[in-house]
């Protein structure tokens, strides 16, 4: 959990000292037990915003095809939809390209976004024949599609609230999350109490029993992370359904592709055949939209 300290949480003996000669410190690899403490000190940021930011670090380090991730990326943020797109025919990412073409007997050039395998950049033992599309014409079929939606405001909340419902936890799950989170503080507490006393001497029963509790702690927290992702993804929908529909509400012309708040709202898109596009957005919603073949220039 790396810099759990910003959000008031403290992982303990992440170095050890081994010579006490030296007194030189290094990296716990396993040397000595490791210890998990929820809201150990003042948090500098929410645990909201802290797991927020660390589902975008995730997101942008796998950055791999789903459900099945089988294909790796590197993060790049440049272009509007870097990283977003994949091809409804064989589930490769989709990349950027620019392409020239003449018209008139003048030469211009275009970008569009094409399947990696499509477009020979990758090898693999299968066969994709997925077309490219504009740039320019994914950015306006996503406007239309917006502009559909600001008709469908109650339409969204429900399939939003739905795709909610499918993540969010149960009455159970919710007072089990309670209860595991009073026992690992009580548990805690007491592995706190003995590290501050801890033995100069080698006493094994210190160790087996400070192991145990350890040992103990680690088994409910594996359980109550479980619990905190679903109610942390549950929250992190809802406020996406609540951005989206703040958005279309506040908007009364999509004539502009916003880059920005395209990638504020949207999970990821799928270019099928024919030019269809869908959008999948980050509240759980999503829409087909009607792409075509050329942009203005051709």
């Amino acid at each position: 959990m790396p810099n759990e300290k910003f959000c008031g949480h403290a992982l303990c003996q992440k170095s050890v000292t081994l010579d006490p000669l030296t007194h030189k410190r290094i990296r716990n690899k396993n040397h000595k037990p490791q210890y998990f403490i929820r809201n150990n000190h003042p948090a500098i940021i929410s645990e909201e915003e802290w797991n927020y930011v660390q589902k975008e670090l995730e997101r942008r380090r796998k950055m791999k095809h789903d459900p099945d991730g089988k294909y790796h990326r590197t993060y790049s943020g440049k272009a509007p939809f870097s990283n977003m797109l994949y091809c409804g025919e064989c589930g490769m990412p989709v990349h950027r390209r620019r392409i020239t073409s003449k018209k008139d007997g003048k030469p211009y050039k275009f970008t569009v976004w094409h399947c990696r395998l499509a477009a020979q950049k990758v090898e693999a033992d299968f066969d994709c024949h997925s077309k490219y599309v504009w740039e320019e014409v994914i950015e306006a079929a996503y406007n239309e599609m917006l502009l559909k939606m600001t008709e469908e405001i109650d339409l969204i909340r429900a399939e939003g609230e739905a795709a909610i419902e499918d993540v969010s936890l149960t009455y159970d799950e919710k007072e089990r999350l309670k209860e595991l989170e009073e026992i690992i503080g009580r548990i805690n507490d007491r592995i706190s109490e003995m590290a501050m006393r801890e033995s100069v001497t080698n006493d094994p029963i210190y160790d087996a029993t400070l192991r145990n509790m350890i040992y103990e702690s680690q088994i409910y927290q594996q359980e109550h992370e479980a619990l905190v992702k679903s109610q942390d993804e549950e929250i992190y929908m809802r406020q996406n359904l609540e951005a989206l529909i703040t958005y279309l509400e506040s908007q009364s012309s999509f004539e502009t592709f916003d880059a920005t708040e395209f990638k504020k709202l949207v999970e990821r898109g799928i270019l099928h055949k024919d030019y269809e596009i869908e959008f999948i957005f980050k509240c759980g919603v999503k829409r087909m939209a009607q792409g075509w073949r050329r942009g203005k220039n051709e």
